[in-house]
C-alpha cells in the first residue's frame, strides 16, 4: 500500500532543515532523549533502534553518543537530510549509527522482519494519511523483535495560545492538512487519540500514552526558539495552504483567507509572540506499546 501525501515544504530544503534542527533541540530539552520514557531495565534490553522519519537525525545522534553500545538506524526520504546527518555523524566520530534512504509511505518497509528492539517515530503526521495509520503501525510491529517496543511521539497541531494570529495560522494549517487526508477532524486533527486502539489492534501489549506539555510562553527560555520555529513553519506552509485551497482569491469568510491576509498573519507573529502576556503551550503525546515475547 502506498500513501500519497507529499511533504508540504520539500522545496525549501535548507530553511526546513534549519527549522527541524532547532525544533529537535527544543523538543529534546523538554521531553528528554529517545530512550528516556523507559525504565533502566527496559533500556538495557533495547540494543537495536530504528528512527522512522529521522530528518537531520539530531535526536538519533544524541542517543547514539549517550549509548555507544547500542546500534541505531535512521530512515528518511529526503537525501539532503540524510547527507547532513551522515556528515554530522562522521564529524562527531559516532560509529554506531547508519542511515537508509526510503519512502516510508510505500509498504512494506525495506527493513527485515524482527530486526529492532525499538521502533521510534516522532512528528510524522504531516506525511501520513488518516487511513494509513493502521498499516504504518502493522509495519512497525513487523520489524520489531518479540519483546521490543514501539514509541510514537506526535501532536494534534493545536497549541493553546493567546496570540490571535498564531491561533488562526494553526487553524488554517489544520484545514490544509485535513483536506490533504491528514487527521480525523478539522478543529483538532486528533492524530494521537486513535493510536491507542491502533496499537492494541496490531497486537501490542502494555499500551499506554504519556502527555508532555511544552510551555514556550513569554519569559520562558524557549520563547525565541518557538517564535523562529513558527515563523519559519508558516512562511513555508503558505504554498501548501494555497495548494489545498485554504489560501485563495475568493476565500470562505470563516475558514479561508487571501494571500494578503495570510502574509499579514505571519507578519503579526513578531509583535504578538513578544508581548509580556504572550502564552503558548504545546501538547505532545507519546504512544507506547510492547510486542509480546515468544
Amino acid at each position: 500500500m502506498e500513501n500519497k501525501i507529499d511533504y508540504f515544504n520539500r522545496a525549501q530544503k535548507a530553511q526546513e532543515m534549519k527549522r527541524l534542527i532547532e525544533q529537535s533541540d527544543l523538543f529534546d530539552s523538554q521531553v528528554g532523549g529517545m530512550l528516556d520514557v523507559f525504565s533502566p531495565s527496559e533500556r538495557d534490553q533495547i540494543q537495536s533502534i530504528v528512527d522512522l522519519g529521522c530528518g537531520p537525525a539530531g535526536t538519533l545522534r544524541k542517543a547514539a553518543r549517550e549509548y555507544p553500545d547500542k546500534q541505531f538506524l535512521g530512515v528518511d526520504n529526503a537525501p539532503d537530510m540524510l547527507d547532513f546527518a551522515r556528515a554530522e555523524t562522521m564529524t562527531s566520530k559516532i560509529t554506531n549509527v547508519e542511515f537508509l534512504a526510503a519512502d516510508l509511505r510505500k509498504l512494506p518497509f525495506p527493513l527485515r522482519t524482527q530486526s529492532f528492539d525499538l521502533v521510534y517515530a516522532r512528528l510524522v503526521f504531516g506525511f501520513l494519511q488518516r487511513n494509513f495509520y493502521p498499516y504504518f503501525v502493522e509495519e512497525m510491529v513487523r520489524i520489531l523483535r518479540p519483546g521490543g517496543w514501539v514509541l510514537w511521539w506526535d501532536c494534534d497541531f493545536s497549541p493553546f495560545t493567546s496570540s490571535p494570529s498564531l491561533a488562526k495560522l494553526y487553524s488554517l494549517g489544520k484545514l490544509a492538512f485535513f483536506r490533504s487526508g491528514v487527521g480525523h477532524q478539522i478543529d483538532a486533527l486528533h492524530i494521537t487519540s486513535p493510536l491507542l486502539g491502533i496499537f492494541q489492534g496490531a497486537g501490542l501489549e502494555e499500551v499506554r500514552q504519556r502527555i508532555q506539555i511544552i510551555d514556550c510562553s513569554y519569559g520562558t527560555s524557549f520563547t525565541e526558539a518557538c517564535f523562529r520555529d513558527n515563523k519559519d513553519l508558516f512562511s513555508q506552509l503558505k504554498g501548501y495552504c494555497q495548494k489545498m485551497g485554504v489560501v485563495n482569491e475568493a476565500p470562505h469568510k470563516e475558514l479561508e483567507v487571501t494571500e494578503e491576509e495570510y502574509d499579514y498573519l505571519v507578519s503579526r507573529l513578531d509583535e504578538e509572540m513578544h508581548r509580556q502576556d504572550f502564552v503558548v503551550r504545546f501538547v505532545f503525546i507519546a504512544t507506547i506499546g510492547r510486542k509480546p515475547a515468544i
